[in-house]
């Protein structure tokens, strides 16, 4: 980016009466960058390379939804115009400037050739005192032009350029960047970009990679505000290695940076007592955000494969040997998990969150219940079920007191069921790998005494149903467990029907039909699947 900046700087610094180009693919963050971070008189000052006295005066267009040749060329030329003092618009003036409007309503690049000038149009007094104001205690106007891929089949990018050419360049002594994806101009205007591009264009120049900016982003939006300082910190830590991980070939796209920042806040303020929420409560939901927005976005998972996708450990899939095809499962490891302790740390996804992403329907008072059913305790370092998933970064003493600890949550029922699943779920996959030596009766017995204390789930919603058929649980095929959790989740599904049973759920749901209760009767079928393919 350094980089990047040096020649941006020596482009407006030389005496060079050509525009730039600068080229990048869509979401990497030119347009941000160039309106909001590119500012020429401070990075002049900065640059110890570039030694410039110049003010310049930055104006920025965009092509995007201008369908006319005119109305781009009055909006650029009155922006230029901006810039003259009104003590030169004086009567006798007048109708030179009119011309300059006049201008725009002549067919004067219906040929090959786009020597045509606004100096024919122009009288030379008003031509000379706009040039004079302009350029007056070094003063330079420079004019981004962005999107130019999107220009409008309407308008002809060979008539913009011959006005770029005329106008910009030669008669006002402007400096253009032109912005856009080069390889996303359709063809027409493609083959015209090429023809012309030697009399309009001095060089083209990448953009470079946009995790600054995305940081940048990050920090404007939630400095002081939402986020503490090291919380800032962590987030820049997660775009930052998530950007640099293997496998990953496209850079960071900033669009999609921005739907997460929005997101976050539309759904951070609408959860209950959002001001006092915790560091996980932030860290969780974003980080959470940024991992599905960008698999969603990428395609990788069909639609059914996301709604089924949970956090990846190292031990839920199979190691691809050499010239073997990754699975999508290892895919995603190394793009997002791997080595990235925030998102380790951090990442959950909720069955309504997944919803929310997908359908933008998202219930906040369960993803909260969600929250506090996967995380245990403020500190996330300190949580039972995360230093179960990363035993390796413990010592065994450390260890074995979590174990024994994870084993009396388990057994006591004091946390709600969902964490205590999830912490015995992680128990019977490390017994499997033989890092815990835990007997078949042992591990019998602590499923007895989870399923002793079930809690009846709401089977309707997104996380009850994904409990009772243990979704959020993905193991090596190696370790052979799927039978195991086709048979938990039955006997979960038996306690549930039971639950119904003894809670008196069946009852009311009888009664409602018998009184002709709609409104119970839609409630209950809203909340359980159960009584609805029991009773109809």
């Amino acid at each position: 980016m350094e980089k990047f900046k040096t020649a941006l700087m020596n482009y407006l610094e030389r005496n060079e009466n050509f525009a730039l180009f600068i080229d990048g693919e869509w979401g990497t963050g030119k347009s941000y960058y160039l309106e909001n971070t590119f500012i020429p008189n401070e990075i002049s000052n900065e640059n110890n390379e570039v030694n410039s006295n110049k003010e310049y005066k930055k104006e920025v267009i965009s092509l995007y939804g201008k369908h006319n040749l005119k109305d781009i060329q009055e909006i650029i030329v009155t922006k230029i115009l901006s810039h003259v003092d009104e003590s030169i618009f004086q009567e006798n003036l007048k109708k030179g400037i009119n011309n300059i409007i006049k201008m725009f309503d002549i067919k004067y690049l219906n040929t090959e050739n786009i020597t045509a000038s606004i100096d024919d149009y122009l009288e030379t007094k008003a031509l000379d005192k706009i040039k004079k104001e302009l350029s007056e205690n070094e003063k330079q106007v420079v004019l981004i032009i962005d999107d130019i891929e999107r220009l409008s089949d309407n308008v002809s990018l060979k008539q913009l350029l011959g006005f770029i050419r005329n106008v910009l360049l030669d008669s006002f002594g402007c400096k253009v960047i032109l912005v856009g994806n080069r390889k996303e101009i359709k063809d027409v205007n493609k083959n015209e970009l090429d023809a012309y591009w030697e009399k309009v264009i001095s060089r083209n120049l990448k953009f470079p990679s946009n995790l600054e900016v995305g940081k940048e982003m990050l920090k404007n939006e939630y400095i002081n505000t939402t986020f503490e300082e090291k919380e800032i910190q962590n987030l820049v830590e997660l775009i930052d290695l998530a950007s640099k991980s293997e496998d990953h070939t496209n850079v960071l796209n900033l669009r999609t940076l921005n739907l997460v920042i929005t997101d976050f806040k539309n759904i951070y303020e609408k959860m209950e007592n959002a001001k006092t929420q915790s560091t996980i409560t932030r860290m969780t939901l974003f980080t959470s955000l940024y991992i599905l927005h960008n698999i969603n976005r990428s395609n990788i998972l069909t639609e059914k494969a996301f709604k089924e996708l949970n956090v990846i450990s190292r031990f839920s899939f199979t190691n691809a040997k050499n010239g073997e095809k990754k699975s999508e499962r290892e895919i995603l490891y190394n793009l997002y998990f791997k080595e990235n302790e925030i998102v380790n740390k951090y990442a959950y996804f909720s069955s309504e969150l997944k919803n929310y992403i997908l359908k933008g329907e998202l219930n906040t008072e369960k993803y909260q219940e969600e929250i506090h059913e996967n995380f245990s305790v403020n500190n996330v370092e300190e949580d039972i079920a995360y230093i179960l998933k990363n035993f390796f970064l413990y010592n065994e003493e450390k260890f074995l007191s979590v174990l024994k600890s994870a084993v009396d949550i388990i057994k006591e029922g004091e946390y709600a069921f969902g964490y205590r699943l999830n912490i015995y779920m992680k128990i019977k996959e490390l017994s499997k790998k033989n890092i815990v030596s835990y007997s078949k009766n042992q591990l019998d017995d602590l499923e007895k005494a989870l399923l002793k204390k079930y809690e009846l789930q709401i089977s309707n919603s997104i996380s009850g149903e994904d409990i009772l058929d243990l979704k959020d649980f993905h193991f090596d095929p190696k370790l052979n467990l799927n039978n195991y959790k086709k048979e938990l989740s039955r006997k979960m599904k038996d306690l549930q029907d039971k639950y119904l049973d003894e809670k008196g759920i069946n009852h009311q749901y009888i009664q409602s039909i018998l009184n002709e209760d709609r409104k119970t009767r839609s409630e209950l079928e809203m909340e359980y699947r159960e009584i609805e393919r029991g009773y109809l």
